[in-house]
């Protein structure tokens, strides 16, 4: 039987016995954690660089594990196995009966299937401690030993990271490409690809020299028109296998290259030797490759989730008190939710800060009058906001025990709060100070009190709206260029230093920016600045230096629409806003605008949250505003408002409604 076949067989059998037995030796349930497809992976030791392992999870119950490592003579040698799933109240592990070793094979035209000769050398379990540490223990060679090992790759799509994915790594439809390849005419040799969260591909080919030595080779590639080009393949030699491995002893050399084309099931690789390397691995035919085999939970090619297959979504309705007009602003991590009340017009002043608690179902009045926006705290223990007293209004923070208390040491007059970090630590804000223009930019700590922003040429005058956690990021816009449809300048202070202008890959200037996520490693905003400007997407920029715009919903008019992100998760790989557009074009009144609420994340792209609040017959198209106004900590949380028009709307028409999301199992 070659080695493919026993392969593909042994996915399907394993003799009970062996397992037990393996396991007995080698069982250890310190590491042991839950089994899931995101450990397929490149591992490796960092102090043994130069060896390390690829494995699939294939199910819920199998495993394929390959070893890429060296002989006593330093000679490279790989290894592999199938492992099956041992679960405990402890957790998993994976058992491999039979690593098995080959030899005999032929680089290039000479290549011969019958004469690979097959041996099985020992046996090994895999255990993890989370997703990114690991144990590998095996015993072969006459020698036994227990390795740490750690996540070397993260292939793309296959889970161990947020449900929502990470903001600037999405997930091609060539991700189910990831697994094993090999040419049935050549069964003895083959291919493992996996697909980097950043659009690389990692490749290890294992295959043997002109005298029947194994050889192993890996490379990164990159998709360049539809093609995974890989410039460099590299061996290695001079290690010695298991405890006598030095990492000083690898020599690194480099080969050749590769061109591969892929379906889902088929494709095929070219290599090319370099010119130092053609004598050894000289150029071949090009390769017939098929799958052998698939990780789990990739299907190729790979579609987008639905965000009800990510979350069972749920719905609550809270219900608003039928004296006053309460709009729900912000929402904490337990449900408990702020709002505002207002008079009975939707343009009249704000009047009192209110509270809606879940244990109690019901509205608490906080007397004090307060101006604009409130922020409740992730723990629904504080709430932020700017009072009024007359005609000046300054910051304050309420708690149940101590009611409204304005935040110590302010230095300026007429201090309006305009964000506030995740944890609450951070507010920013602007101010009127004597002998200034423009309004003052402030951030505000407990340690440091209230400092003013530095400007530069660049921003004359500035708006900070978001702020990372430490203070140390703060997000906004150019305060000078606001009038009609221009977006202004998105600005980023780092550091304590003057602002600098956020660009697109182009260069361009971005429109302003609204919110950051915990440590403002990732930045959300809208459009490109300038007045008029005719890009009204909203954008995400990452610090990796990652930008790219939010994709728009088919259902809103292709002109027109403009997309405004209003609250992101702690993590930044949740944001929640409103796309609004006209029943006129151009608009003739505000009568004729229409507001939708969307929900965005890596994985499944824009959401509109009006279109799941109509499907599921809550609300129906003559509610014109529907706002996504606030997210809890994770995203568990959205919070929406909604009435039936911007004219002034009669206390029962407004609405406050939650969505909770609740993570599904992944496959």
């Amino acid at each position: 039987m070659s080695t493919f076949e026993r392969l593909s067989h042994s996915l399907l059998i394993f003799a009970s016995s062996v397992l037990l037995l393996a396991a007995t030796a080698l069982m250890s349930t310190a590491w042991s954690a839950t089994l899931e497809p995101g450990h397929s992976a490149m591992w490796f030791n960092p102090d043994r660089d130069g060896e390390g392992w690829v494995l699939e999870v294939l199910d819920d119950e199998r495993a394929l594990i390959y070893w890429y490592t060296y002989d006593s003579q330093g000679n490279q040698r790989w290894l592999h196995g199938v492992g099956t799933r041992l679960s405990d109240a402890s957790g998993d592990e994976l058992v491999f009966p039979e690593l098995m070793t080959t030899r005999g094979g032929r680089f290039g035209p000479g290549f011969d299937p019958d004469q690979v000769e097959r041996e099985v050398v020992g046996e090994a379990v895999l255990r993890f401690s989370d997703c990114n540490q690991g144990q590998f223990s095996y015993v072969a060679f006459d020698q036994a030993q227990t390795i740490d090992i750690q996540r070397l790759s993260q292939t793309m799509a296959a889970g161990c990271e947020p449900v929502n994915g990470v903001p600037g790594k999405p997930v091609r439809d060539y991700a189910g490409q990831s697994g094993s390849w090999f040419d049935p005419e050549r069964d003895g040799e083959g291919f493992t690809l996996h697909w980097l969260s950043n659009d690389q591909a990692l490749l290890a080919w294992f295959t043997y020299d002109d005298q029947g030595m194994q050889r192993w080779l890996t490379g990164v590639g990159d998709y360049q028109d539809g093609q995974i080009v890989v410039p460099t393949l590299q061996a290695t030699r001079g290690a010695q296998f298991g405890e006598a491995f030095d990492p000083d002893d690898v020599e690194r050399l480099d080969f050749g290259s590769m061109t591969l084309d892929l379906s889902c099931s088929s494709g095929t690789a070219n290599y090319a030797a370099n010119q130092t390397m053609a004598q050894i691995m000289p150029p071949t035919e090009p390769y017939n490759l098929s799958r052998l085999t698939s990780i789990a939970g990739l299907p190729c090619p790979w579609v987008a989730p639905q965000l009800s297959e990510l979350y069972a979504l749920s719905w609550q309705e809270i219900t608003l008190p039928d004296s006053g007009m309460i709009y729900a602003d912000s929402i904490a991590d337990d449900g408990t939710i702020a709002g505002v009340e207002r008079s009975d017009t939707l343009t009249g002043a704000p009047r009192n800060m209110t509270l809606w608690r879940p244990e109690s179902q019901d509205w608490q009045r906080i007397p004090d009058e307060i101006d604009g926006q409130v922020w409740i705290s992730p723990d629904g223990l504080s709430v932020l906001s700017g009072l009024r007293i007359g005609f000046e209004y300054y910051p304050a923070i309420w708690r149940q025990d101590s009611g409204w208390q304005r935040l110590p040491g302010l230095d300026f007059d007429d201090s309006l709060v305009l964000g506030i970090s995740h944890d609450f630590s951070q507010v920013v804000g602007v101010a009127r100070d004597a002998g200034d223009i423009n309004d003052v930019p402030w951030i505000w700590s407990a340690d440091e009190g209230q400092q003013r922003l530095p400007l530069s040429d660049q921003a004359a005058a500035a708006v900070p709206i978001g702020v990372a956690n430490d203070g140390n990021h703060i997000v906004g816009r150019d305060a000078l260029a606001t009038i009609g449809f221009s977006f202004g300048l998105g600005l980023e202070w780092t550091d304590g230093q003057s602002p600098t202008a956020l660009l697109n890959e182009q260069g361009q200037g971005l429109g302003g920016a609204f919110l950051c996520n915990q440590d403002c490693s990732v930045i959300a905003g809208t459009g490109l600045a300038g007045l008029f400007s005719p890009e009204r997407r909203a954008w995400v920029r990452t610090r990796e230096g990652t930008f790219f715009y939010l994709d728009e919903l088919d259902t809103a008019p292709a002109s027109g629409t403009i997309y405004w992100p209003r609250a992101m998760s702690a993590d930044g790989s949740l944001i929640v806003g409103i796309y609004q557009y006209s029943d006129d074009d151009p608009p003739e009144n505000l009568g004729s605008l229409i507001q939708r609420a969307f929900v965005w994340t890596q994985r499944t792209g824009t959401v509109s949250l009006s279109e799941l609040l109509e499907a599921s017959g809550i609300i129906d198209d003559q509610w014109r505003i529907v706002s996504a106004q606030s997210v809890s900590s994770s995203g568990d949380k959205v919070l929406i408002s909604a009435w039936p028009s911007v004219s002034p709307a009669d206390a029962t028409q407004v609405r406050a409604l939650v969505l909770e999301l609740s993570p599904q199992a992944q496959d």
